[in-house]
């Protein structure tokens, strides 16, 4: 299958990747380790809090970071969920749309 002498289409297999299209290493490991670290069912949100908080991503570690203090709710591990919630507030930027849901379920 291929190009012909006289065929001026290429398949994508032939063509180079043109530099401006192609990621950096940094942003295909990113995107690798976010698939690795989110794909997984039993993903840990203390551990993806961290992470994206070392990455520089503070909303998405605020999210986490939510979910966290959520788990350790359900745990009543109190004074653990208190400081992921903390956490979760003061990674919040300033003027974000971001909306995280605190509240504490009745029991």
């Amino acid at each position: 299958m291929g190009r012909t002498p006289s065929s001026p289409i290429m398949t994508a297999f032939e063509r180079p990747p043109s530099p401006s299209s192609a990621p950096s290493s940094a942003e295909r490991c990113t995107r690798l380790s976010r698939f690795a670290i989110e794909g997984e069912s039993a993903a840990d949100p203390e551990a993806l809090a961290t992470h994206w908080k070392e990455a520089g991503h503070p909303a998405k570690a605020a999210e986490y970071a939510a979910a966290a203090g959520a788990q350790a709710l359900k745990a009543f591990a109190f004074d653990r969920a208190v400081r992921w919630y903390e956490q979760a507030l003061s990674l919040l930027p300033q003027g974000t749309d971001v909306h995280l849901d605190l509240r504490v379920p009745a029991r």
